[in-house]
Parts: C-alpha cells; structure tokens; sequence
C-alpha cells in the first residue's frame, strides 16, 4: 500500500533528538511493506533552523522516505511567523501533491489552524481514505492560556474552527491520539469516532536502550556538581525553559528549602526564560541550585541516574497532557512532581508514582516536596514503582498497538470482501 504522512513538525534522521512520532509510524508501515513518504517542513520547529532551501527528498529505506518541504521560518512559537510557516508549508505540499502519485491512505497531522490544510482538502478531492493523529488540542491550546473570562470569548472567536475540526473528524476513516484527552474530547464533539477504527498511541520511548544509556557515564558531571552524600536527595528539571513551564515557583520553592543543605534542584535546558533563571541565580546566589545548560541526550540520561525526583512542572494554563518528560523520569525510576491535571495526574494517583502540586504555587510546590522527601524509604518505593510502569509506554508497545490499528483499518477498509 502506498501512504502517504504529513506532519511539518519534529525532528528527523540526524538530529541529535529523540525519533520522533511520524518517523517512528513511517518506519513502521515501511518494515511491513508498505511504500511510504512522510511529508515535512525545511523548517525545523525544535532547532529553529533550514534543513533545505528548496524541496529535498531523504532516502530513509528502500520504501521509506521523508520529503522535506519548502516552507518559511520563526523565531518565537507564538507569533504570526509560525502561522505564516504553516501556511507556506501547504501551498508548496499541494503544489507537490499534484506531481506524484496518489496515495491510498493518508496519515494526517497537519496544523489545525490551519484547518488540516492541505492534506484533508486533498483527501476529499481525490477520494483518499485518510487517518487524523490528534497531537495536541487547538484552539483549545490558545483558549486555555487565558483567564476564565476570557475564555467564553475566545471560544465563540474559535467557533467555526471548531465546526470545521467537527467535519474532518467525521469524514475520517481512522483516528489515532497521543493521550486519553485528545481522544475523549474529540469523541464529546464528533461521535462517529468510536464507529471507525481508533487507538490512543502514546509517543514512548525506548525503555531498554534508555536503561542501557542509563548506566553509561557519558560526561565527567561531578565537575558541574557537588558530591551527592548519602541522605542527599536531587531533583531535576529537564526540557525547554520557557513560558509553558512554571520554572519560576520551582526557583522560589528551592529558595526557601535552601537550609535544608541535602536538598538540590538541577535545571537542564535552554529558552526564553534562561535569563531570568540566570538573573535569579545571580540575584539569590543559591547554594541548592544548579544549572548546567543544554546537554546532549546521552549526557542527559547519566545525570538521572544519580537523581531521585524528576520535575514535571507546566504553568497554570498548559494545555499538555502527556509529556515526554514522563516517559523520561519513569524510565529512570525517579518520583515525580507533577502539575499537570489529567492523565498524568490520575497516573501519579492511581500507581503512586510521585505527588501533584498546584501550578503557580510556591507553597503548594514546597508543601508536596516535603510530602514527597520526608520519609526516604518511602521515596524508594515511589521510585520503584515509577520504574515499573515505564514498560507500559514502551516504544515498541506502542507501535505494536499502531500495527494493530492499522491492520484493522486496512481490513475494514481494503479487504471487506
């Protein structure tokens, strides 16, 4: 079968990033046969640089392979220049669609502002079965950036997005989602869904490999760090510092708990906010905090072995449900601290992997932290089952569900007689 992928983000062969959802889903329908080509940007959302200048075609496998589409640049993730980007990003795919042969399945994630265009628009004209992966939730993701009052306006702004997103989801012929919420709530607007084939696939990661890397030591980072003593007990905070997290309650937090000396926080990253973090440690001359920049992933998964909490901590309005900082940190076998509602809340509750905290909130933070640390032994257990329930968002797990999916949908659509 020839299928065809549309996603102008996340990272591609040789990029020192985690394999990204779409590679992984085209390398999997490749290795059953399949003839596939994932479609996406020149423009590399997570390294904010030009892969190309023109369309450019890579070679993954035999049948596999990623078209790089010309598209424009951004330097802030909201701004008119990211809008701008999707929108070059769909006029040069339709111009490209048009000289190749049609597919007979399409996998579609491209940008819902801009209406799935124009990969559903295609689809629809050329009779083409196609398959939407809801990665996120928009305009829901703007909506919930702003304060109860605004909301209702907002909505009713967003009103024909909605309805339209309501017409793609009930013309598809599949549907896949990368968390619980991003199905439930589209299913409470779009019924048909649980009539076609549909999966939740989480991203995942490579649980075994990450604990082969685990036990690497991959950079000297006692030179960064002091000696961890005994009753020591280090927390990190790893991913981008920028506004969607709530870096600034972690800083205050560890602020007041400086006395208590056997307490460390480590931050991990670069951003927007990177300033007022180094401002802050400049200002407050902290001797519980640590900051070591960016580090590669190998780097990166040594220093959580010798961490015991990991930080998922998301300002008050993020629309994020399942983050990858997740699979990291119960990879690792660290508790966690978490400020998301949601899936990743219930986890923390139901399998006792760590404690929730209210976003925003310095006290709460501190009052969970205490919960979390004051009994060691107890620490050990949350941390052991944290490092049980990696296995269950496993990558492999999780393409085998694709696989799954895809032989239904294939059966339902291709071999009905």
């Amino acid at each position: 079968m020839i299928v065809y992928l549309s996603n102008p983000y996340g990272t591609i062969p040789g990029e020192k990033w985690r394999e990204y959802r779409f590679y992984l889903l085209g390398k999997a329908l490749a290795e059953q046969g399949h003839e596939v080509i994932w479609f996406t940007s020149t423009f590399s959302h997570h390294f904010k640089y030009q892969r190309a200048t023109i369309n450019k075609v890579i070679k993954v496998s035999q049948n596999f392979k990623i078209h790089l589409i010309k598209s424009s640049s951004y330097k802030k993730n909201i701004s008119l220049g990211r809008i701008i980007r999707d929108f070059t990003y769909g006029l040069n795919l339709s111009k490209q669609l048009k000289k190749i042969q049609k597919p007979e399945l399409f996998i579609i994630a491209d940008s819902p502002i801009t209406l799935y265009y124009p990969s559903y628009f295609y689809c629809r004209r050329q009779k083409i079965p196609f398959v939407i992966d809801q990665m996120d939730l928009w305009p829901e993701l703007i909506v919930n950036s702003f304060n109860p009052l605004l909301k209702s306006i907002f909505n009713l702004l967003f009103s024909f997005h909605y309805k339209h997103r309501k017409k793609v989801l009930g013309n598809a012929s599949g549907f896949i989602a990368l968390a619980k919420k991003y199905y439930e709530i589209p299913l409470s607007q779009c019924k048909s869904i649980s009539k076609i084939p549909n999966a939740i696939i989480y991203n995942g990661i490579d649980v075994y490999k990450f604990r082969e890397d685990l036990n690497k030591k991959s950079f000297d980072f006692e030179k960064l760090l002091p000696q961890k003593r005994s009753n020591d007990i280090w927390s990190i905070f790893a991913g981008t510092l920028g506004p969607s997290y709530d870096i600034e309650t972690i800083l205050l937090a560890f602020k007041k708990l400086k006395s208590k000396n056997n307490l460390k926080l480590i931050i991990v990253g670069d951003g927007s906010q990177r300033g007022m973090l180094e401002s802050f440690l400049r200002k407050n001359k902290t001797n519980n905090i640590f900051y070591l920049g960016k580090l590669n992933k190998e780097q990166l998964i040594s220093l959580y072995s010798k961490c015991d909490i990991g930080l998922n901590t998301y300002g008050k309005y993020s629309n994020v449900e399942m983050s990858d900082k997740f699979y990291d940190y119960t990879s690792a076998g660290l508790a966690i601290i978490n400020s998301l509602d949601g899936e990743v809340h219930d986890l923390l509750e139901t399998y006792k992997l760590g404690v929730n905290y209210n976003s925003n909130d310095v006290e709460s933070f501190i009052t969970s932290f205490k919960t979390l640390t004051k009994d060691k032994n107890k620490l050990e257990v949350i941390k052991k089952n944290s490092y049980s329930i990696a296995i269950n968002f496993d990558q492999t797990h999780q393409l085998n569900l694709f696989k799954q999916f895809f032989k239904n949908l294939s059966d339902q659509l291709f071999n009905e007689n």
